[in-house]
């Protein structure tokens, strides 16, 4: 359920402005900006087929996917509708029941067309472009194009676009995402389309290919920088430091090109990078050049958690104690904390924990901690991680320009009892809660746990 809330302040900066809603749940992820797309890379050498793996589910769980069904029919706000319909045909089509997993996103189309709400007269284009990505996600292609071209405006149809084609790229199908960005007239958002294709290729290991496709974004878009920034980032993942670091100066110089407005995208890739490579100081300071402080504070955001996967928890906390917002600053704490729990520094991690400046932060923290203690066969201690986090849970608040956070973390919370082996209980307890859409949800999250459903 964690949708991107940078897909609208990209589209801000482009003068195409939606509303996120409930899908903006906590992903950050540097979405498209201005730039110039030149000739798009040779399709038949980034071509691929789409790698979306189907299983089966057992009875029991198809009977509780039809459950959700029913309650997803009977939710009023738009926007958590449309989420409910969209991941329940997520996991019909994972369990190979494609044509089913079509319906429901017809229906999902009809419920909000039948809605005559003041709700639903607003923001119907981003919830439009919501049900296009769900077509994207079951391998629907055709049916996203449709959708994306005849039920969004004009004005924000090659947004849509540019979101079929990231999901194309991230299935691997990176000739069908070509197709779908040559659909698209915005350079910024074919630009965004590229950008997709590459990280889909550092993804799959094929840096060499993602370096060609990165050389095809406009000399003045940040998002040239990013791309050559996850190629690092990737690099150094492979324990070759020495190459993410020969990377440095062009990165630099493609932050450095980039448009004033939106320059802050590509010294965040730089300072990323740079952290990749172990150079923490060095990316501090490229951190601290960006004016905009929400922007500063999440490119030390990224400069910590790098520093906290590679082990380097002291620095990690260092970079934590200079940022300000406090978000941004729990989410380096959470960092180290998954770090420490990853050890199996369960004592130190529970410490740190308790340090986590906000809420949602210690609490998905603690729903680390508790499968990470089932799995090392303390089930009690992970139990009481899970009723400690409940209760956080309950007082959740959405931070400013967010929706949906505590019918989120409820979710996920039945998702995390499956996952320690309480799959009844986590059952029990969705069934009886009064919100149709945390009824839904936590339904979903129990079968991704229980039948080992992959959540993208």
């Amino acid at each position: 359920m964690f949708i991107s809330k940078f897909t609208n302040i990209a589209a801000t900066l482009l003068a195409v402005v939606f509303l996120s809603g409930v899908f903006a749940v906590f992903s950050y992820t540097s979405l498209g900006q201005e730039g110039k797309t030149e000739t798009g890379p040779n399709k038949q050498a980034i071509a691929a087929k789409p790698d979306i793996k189907k299983k089966s589910l057992d009875a029991r769980w198809q009977t509780v996917l039809e459950t959700a069904l029913k309650d997803a029919d009977s939710i009023n706000e738009p926007f958590n509708r449309l989420a409910a319909y969209g991941y329940i045909a997520k996991m019909q089509n994972w369990a190979g029941k494609h044509d089913e997993a079509v319906k429901v996103l017809a229906r999902a189309l009809a419920a909000d067309n039948a809605d005559t709400s003041a709700a639903a007269a607003q923001h119907r284009d981003s919830r439009m472009s919501q049900l296009a990505h769900f077509h994207a996600e079951i391998g629907d292609i055709k049916g996203a194009i449709k959708t994306a071209t005849t039920e969004v405006s004009e004005m924000n149809r090659d947004n849509a676009l540019s979101r079929v084609a990231a999901v194309q790229a991230r299935h691997k199908d990176l000739k069908g995402a070509l197709d779908t960005a040559d659909k698209i007239e915005q350079e910024a958002y074919k630009t965004e389309a590229l950008r997709h294709m590459a990280v889909a290729q550092v993804e799959a290991g094929d840096t060499k290919a993602a370096a060609e496709t990165a050389g095809r974004i406009g000399d003045k878009s940040p998002l040239r920088a990013t791309v050559l920034a996850a190629i690092a980032c990737a690099r150094a993942k492979a324990n070759d430091r020495k190459a993410a670091e020969q990377l440095l100066p062009e990165i630099r110089e493609a932050a450095r090109l980039g448009g004033d407005g939106t320059r802050f995208f590509g010294f965040m890739a730089v300072a990323e990078a740079e952290a990749a490579a172990g150079k923490g100081d060095e990316a501090i300071k490229t951190a601290k050049q960006i004016d905009e402080d929400l922007w500063r504070d999440r490119a030390l955001q990224r400069v910590a958690a790098g520093q906290a996967a590679r082990g380097e928890l002291s620095a990690a906390r260092r970079t934590a104690d200079a940022i300000v917002d406090r978000y941004n600053k729990g989410e380096a704490e959470r960092g180290i904390a998954v770090a420490l729990i990853d050890k199996k520094d369960f004592a130190a991690a529970a410490k740190a924990i308790k340090d986590i400046t906000h809420d949602i932060g210690r609490y998905y923290a603690l729903l680390h901690l508790a499968k990470a203690q089932a799995s090392a066969g303390r089930k009690a201690d992970a139990r009481q991680s899970l009723e400690e986090a409940l209760k956080l849970a309950d007082g959740l608040e959405n931070p400013e320009g967010f929706g949906g956070v505590r019918q989120a973390a409820l979710a996920q919370y039945a998702g995390a009892r499956a996952a320690i082996g309480d799959a009844d209980a986590a059952l029990k307890w969705a069934g009886e809660h009064t919100d149709p859409w945390v009824r839904v949800m936590a339904r979903i999250r129990v079968i991704q746990e229980a039948a080992k459903v992959p959540s993208e």
